[in-house]
């Protein structure tokens, strides 16, 4: 089975598991045979990689801006952002989610609704005409985003609400 389409998976710093709803959005993903792009981090990017390792899939790549990756559970292929040009001054964790960004055809994203570089890779995303899957663990809710108007209502919705 050939990968179809790369789709990140990032979180907030604060997002460390993963629950029942985004572990069935991956193995359908899986079943699909979607890459997965993922960090090198503990918490949730670690629980990606053990979840993806639990689903046997080989389509994952991990991303780090270090010379060697913290966690690579399975050993899949490495990928680092580059170095030089666009992304230089950018903090190195920013510069690695940019890297998936311009990599993906879509992202998966778990928010916290506070944390600003998660927004900012929503906004990313959509910047550059691919849609993320919002996942707001602590509140259970999921809105498909493609548009600047979609992330305003989301923002309207759980992060400025009246």
């Amino acid at each position: 089975m050939h990968a179809k389409k790369k789709m990140m998976i990032v979180g907030s710093h604060t997002v460390t598991g993963l629950d029942h709803r985004v572990k069935m959005m991956i193995s359908r993903l899986c079943s699909e045979g979607w890459y997965f792009l993922v960090g090198d981090h503990s918490g949730l990017d670690t629980a990606l990689q053990e979840y993806l390792m639990d689903m046997h899939t080989d389509w994952v790549r991990v991303y780090t801006a270090r010379p060697q990756p913290h966690h690579n559970l399975d050993r899949w292929p490495v990928r680092h952002p580059p170095k030089e040009g666009r992304w230089s001054g950018v903090p190195r964790h920013l510069q690695n989610t940019l890297a998936m960004a311009g990599a993906a055809d879509c992202g998966i994203v778990l928010w916290d609704a506070r944390s600003m570089g998660t927004y900012f890779v929503i906004a990313s995303l959509i910047e550059q005409g691919k849609s993320a899957w919002v996942y707001l663990p602590e509140r259970g809710a999921a809105h498909t985003i493609r548009t600047a108007g979609e992330l305003e209502r989301l923002l309207r919705a759980y992060v400025f609400p009246r």
